[in-house]
């Protein structure tokens, strides 16, 4: 596990210091930027959002991945997951499509350079996403198969369909960072805007907000540039 700040968890707890997204947006609202929350997970922008609606589901807990989540915690999440999703298809009229990069459950190696767990929820218009199938050697979930017993404490990709289905893959030599992000940002056609970092995309960022809190978002200061802390790259 990294010694190095998280800046997850420093929003979900409400600190500025390490703290991404109060770097792009500023404003008092972006100290602790949550859209929604129960006991064990949280709702927040995703920073380059690629699309409106684009949005993370995080553990409140520091975890690799939600493969290593305690039933408790992954009850929470999914049930966390179940209704935002339904508030993204009632505010976008969209299919949800969910994504998650998780790390493999010990070592050094973090996935796409974040080591806190962390699922896309992203609004697009069709129930397929042209690339995603030939991007990997994907497997379906079982329907009593978890997470954990299909990913071994490997690093994977899970795809989460608005079907509700689920696939996997995993490595052991690791994806490449950003990989599910290529590929909805190709299917959406912004081929060049994949990358978070150089792209923090804050109109999206904003507008996502604002299916949820309009006064949020109207409160939000136009922002920097780019943030002012980085992560390592995967």
């Amino acid at each position: 596990m990294t010694t190095e700040p998280c800046h997850f968890c420093g929003q979900i707890s409400g600190s500025t210091e390490h703290n991404l997204l109060y770097d792009v947006l500023r404003g008092r609202w972006a100290e602790r930027p949550v859209l929604r929350e129960n006991e064990d997970a949280v709702a927040m922008p995703s920073i380059g959002a690629l699309a409106v609606g684009h949005l993370l589901i995080s553990p409140k807990r520091h975890l690799r991945s939600f493969a290593v989540a305690s039933a408790e915690q992954l009850a929470a999440l999914d049930r966390l997951v179940r209704a935002t999703t339904r508030e993204l298809h009632d505010a976008t009229g969209l299919p949800v499509h969910g994504f998650e990069h998780g790390s493999s459950a010990c070592g050094e190696r973090i996935a796409c350079s974040v080591e806190h767990a962390h699922r896309h929820l992203i609004p697009y218009r069709d129930t397929v996403v042209p690339g995603l199938w030939d991007a990997a050697r994907w497997k379906r979930l079982g329907e009593l198969e978890t997470l954990a017993a299909a990913t071994g404490g490997r690093e994977y990709l899970s795809y989460h369909a608005p079907d509700g289905r689920t696939w996997t893959v995993t490595t052991e030599d690791g994806f490449p960072s950003q990989m599910l992000r290529r590929v909805f940002s190709s299917a959406l056609g912004n081929t060049e805007n994949w990358d978070w970092r150089a792209h923090p995309g804050v109109e999206t960022v904003l507008a996502t907000i604002a299916l949820f809190d309009r006064a949020a978002a109207s409160e939000l200061v136009q922002p920097a540039a780019t943030p002012t802390h980085t992560l390592a790259t995967a």
